[in-house]
């Protein structure tokens, strides 16, 4: 229920942040490749919305919602930072991987942590460098096989570098630009609609707009009793109590006012109760 609170209000927060366009998206990039903050700032703002679209694919009720959208964000901060609009890749499509990327491993703790010395730094090197030549050539990484039998190493230490090599910030930002339409594209689990959970937000906006036409004592009983302003909700018997009337007339008060709401906004239904 917190959560769920807190979400609601989250995407109240950031729906003040419009869209940008491409042109706009361009001329971002350009000053924060120039170290410009308030343009590196409003790139992200604009995109929080795709955070949430993406966090809400990998909710499953079991981690808090906000706890995946702020590991996205996280994501979105990095590719603000990193984007290159040369590339001629759109930013949504290039920030979505990162996004993920920063969404899983939140999830996942590393199993592998590689410890590079300095007596195997050339060695590594050399790895790296045949690994980036690879990929160039055949756009795609090669095996284990393919590096021990090219180059004078172990295969230990090969796996050890492609392994490093995968999970590097450079591979991830390769990928990103290659991959990125494929992973912003993927179709969500049906049973979460971000676009749907956003369009009922505006709802409630306008609900809350209409509540102002009802009289103090009416918006203050529909407010507490429904936790707009408050995770928890109100029984008719302490709304009774703060507005000094009884449990039945708070609760004729709240049913003259959903029945009115109702019928206004009937895709809302399921958000309140009777």
């Amino acid at each position: 229920m917190k959560d769920m609170y807190l979400f609601r209000k989250y995407l109240k927060d950031i729906s003040k942040h419009g869209l940008i366009d491409k042109n706009e998206e361009i001329e971002l990039s350009k000053k924060i490749m120039d170290g410009d903050k308030p343009a590196l700032q409003k790139m992200i703002n604009s995109n929080l919305k795709l955070v949430v679209k993406i966090s809400l694919e990998y909710y499953r009720g079991t981690i808090s919602l906000m706890d995946i959208i702020q590991n996205g964000n996280m994501g979105l901060m990095k590719a603000a930072k990193k984007f290159d609009h040369h590339k001629g890749v759109k930013f949504s499509t290039y920030a979505a991987f990162w996004i993920r990327q920063s969404i899983l491993r939140g999830f996942i703790k590393p199993s592998h942590c590689l410890n590079i010395s300095y007596r195997k730094d050339t060695i590594n090197k050399r790895i790296k460098e045949f690994i980036h030549d690879f990929i160039t050539d055949n756009h795609h990484y090669p095996t284990v096989d393919d590096i021990t039998g090219s180059m004078k190493v172990s295969r230990r230490d090969a796996v050890d570098m492609l392994f490093y090599y995968k999970n590097s910030e450079q591979s991830l930002n390769e990928t990103a630009y290659t991959e990125g339409d494929e992973l912003i594209e993927s179709v969500p689990d049906e049973k979460f609609n971000p676009e749907k959970v956003i369009e009922e937000e505006s709802m409630l906006k306008d609900v809350y707009e209409a509540i102002d036409s009802f009289s103090e004592r009416e918006r203050e009983i529909i407010r507490k009793r429904f936790g707009f302003d408050e995770p928890q909700r109100e029984t008719l018997q302490r709304l009774g109590v703060q507005f000094s009337i009884t449990a039945e007339a708070a609760r004729q008060i709240e049913k003259r006012v959903l029945h009115n709401l109702k019928n206004r906004f009937p895709a809302l239904s399921y958000y309140f109760y009777t």
